[in-house]
């Protein structure tokens, strides 16, 4: 008897490519969760021509084809960098730095040895593999080995010669002209079944989701030119962890609110695609039009200063963030609206305590070099 594959066997990785539609082999594996998928997206000519038949259809051709891609994942650090670099803009990147053990080191000790300096209060990423681990820094001491005295203990002996590594910072700022080429990228699957390269595709739209329980997720739509075959690749899953709904926090009306439930923000491009008669069935291009940056969240209502911001049309930062604790991995997403309007605010009283739900959505500004922009520390020690 024949069965068909699990799609926990499934792998999907993606790449960044150097020429628009030109096929590029993974560099990166997406973990993705339930909700993803794929479409094959061929226009479909109907011959309905009068021939003396009692028949309504003559044939059946192929039109344009392209294809259309969902992915849905939780908040990993390092895929949305991918993200927001496909979306926004480019990266403006501060590396992180990466060193050594000088000497090694017990469970529980207070400081560790390394043989190049880092930033004070940093985040470090220490050893590897099963002895894989997170810790915060206090101030170095010394001018090579350095002290580096740590916050948090270290649950795992480290030898020396063992990597050590702070967070690396991508800031993302709009930065278009009409001489930009709009990056695209190739994703790659491997279902069991077919092994696909999907080239020349653009991301159209990217919401963060944050839930009061679970996870927070991230979930981007594409699209892309038709499939081609190509052949399976080796999978290298993230070591980064994904962040925890709780972790989220909001800043508007001048202060910071520890009050929210739950947050949808996107932010989306518009993409069209453009067949033509050149002789080839698959689109000239896919284009992105402008960015726009909107978000709605639900928050316990104990304050009016949301909601006057909405009542008064004032226009003022909004700054969504979402922030792992250290021994998580510390990283951290921060999208900002130097500019927003609020465009809803409503009291409900279907809870047990009351509630209230806003809308806003970004403006122009010289901050953001446009509507919105994206500041994410990880340990992705490379631009986007």
């Amino acid at each position: 008897m024949t069965y068909s594959v699990l799609s926990a066997d499934a792998k999907l990785g993606i790449a960044a490519e150097s020429v628009d539609s030109d096929y590029v082999t993974p560099a990166f594996t997406i973990p993705f969760s339930a909700g993803t998928r794929y479409r094959s997206m061929i226009t479909q000519l109907y011959d309905r021509t009068v021939r003396g038949t009692d028949a309504d259809t003559q044939d059946i051709q192929q039109g344009p084809a392209w294809s259309t891609w969902t992915i849905a994942t939780q908040a990993y650090a390092d895929w949305a960098g991918w993200l927001f670099r496909a979306m926004i803009g480019p990266d403006q990147f501060t590396p992180g730095v990466v060193t050594t053990f000088a000497a090694g080191s017990a469970v529980g000790a207070g400081s560790v040895s390394l043989t190049a300096s880092v930033p004070a209060g940093s985040v470090l990423m220490l050893g590897a593999g099963t002895t894989l681990e997170y810790a915060q820094t206090g101030t170095p001491a010394g001018a090579g080995p350095y002290t580096v005295p740590l916050t948090t203990a270290p649950r795992f002996a480290h030898s020396t010669g063992d990597p050590a590594q702070s967070q690396a910072v991508h800031v993302f700022r709009q930065n278009r002209t009409y001489a930009t080429v709009w990056p695209s990228y190739s994703l790659t699957t491997d279902d069991g079944i077919d092994q696909l390269g999907w080239p020349g595709c653009i991301l159209g739209k990217v919401r963060l989701q944050v839930q009061d329980g679970g996870y927070a997720k991230l979930a981007s739509s594409w699209n892309g030119f038709p499939p081609v075959a190509t052949s399976t690749f080796s999978e290298a899953q993230t070591s980064a962890q994904p962040a925890a709904g709780w972790a989220w926090g909001i800043t508007t009306a001048g202060g910071t609110s520890t009050r929210g439930i739950s947050l949808d923000l996107a932010l989306n491009r518009p993409l069209q695609i453009t067949p033509c008669c050149n002789g080839y069935q698959n689109p000239l291009g896919i284009f992105p039009g402008p960015m726009r940056a909107t978000g709605s969240y639900k928050a316990i209502f104990d304050t009016a200063a949301d909601l006057n911001l909405y009542r008064q049309a004032i226009q003022e930062p909004a700054v969504w963030t979402l922030a792992q604790p250290v021994l998580q991995g510390g990283s951290s997403i921060a999208v900002t609206l130097s500019l927003s309007g609020w465009t809803q605010g409503d009291v409900s009283l279907e809870s047990e305590y009351v509630t209230a739900n806003f809308g806003l959505t970004g403006i122009a500004n010289a901050t953001d070099s446009g509507v919105a922009s994206v500041r994410l520390v990880n340990f992705w020690n490379q631009s986007f």
